[in-house]
């Protein structure tokens, strides 16, 4: 019965090591739009910054964590503070660009050379009235100090 213990014990830290939550550390920093395309195309939406920090402040709900803009003096983005995102795995993140009745949100995963890629839909809160639209966005990841 005792020689079953090691074999418990290291399947119970496997277990534990597969559902530990990823650090937002894996994440956290400044990243540039390096492309982002509409599906149906459209040059209209603003809310989604050309730069942005990920930061490791947690948010208010459990789990989630800040995200700002690294404004330039032609960009204003009064919805900031809604933005969130959180780490899904230790290559996935989820970001949201919310402006409380709305926003985007969506996936993005970790590419070979560091950036970030990934698939935003638009959404609304109650019956919009419109289709709402897909964008493939991949950001790079950039010095903060320079912003």
């Amino acid at each position: 019965m005792f020689r079953y213990i090691p074999l418990v014990l290291i399947l119970a830290s496997f277990v534990s090591a597969q559902t530990s939550s990823p650090t937002p550390d894996l994440f956290a920093g400044c990243y540039q739009v390096v492309s982002l395309t509409w599906h149906p195309p459209d040059t209209t939406v603003t809310l989604i910054p050309n730069q942005f920090e990920l930061q490791n402040v947690p948010w208010e709900s459990k789990g989630e964590f800040t995200m700002h803009s690294l404004r330039t003096e032609a960009e204003d983005h009064h919805f900031e503070n809604l933005w969130t995102w959180r780490p899904i795995s230790k290559n996935k993140l989820e970001v949201t660009w919310s402006t409380g009745f709305g926003g985007f949100h969506g996936t993005l995963k970790r590419a070979a050379n560091g950036d970030l890629v990934g698939t935003i839909k638009e959404y609304c809160d109650y019956r919009c009235g419109w289709n709402a639209r897909t964008g493939k966005l991949r950001v790079h990841p950039i010095d903060c100090k320079t912003n």
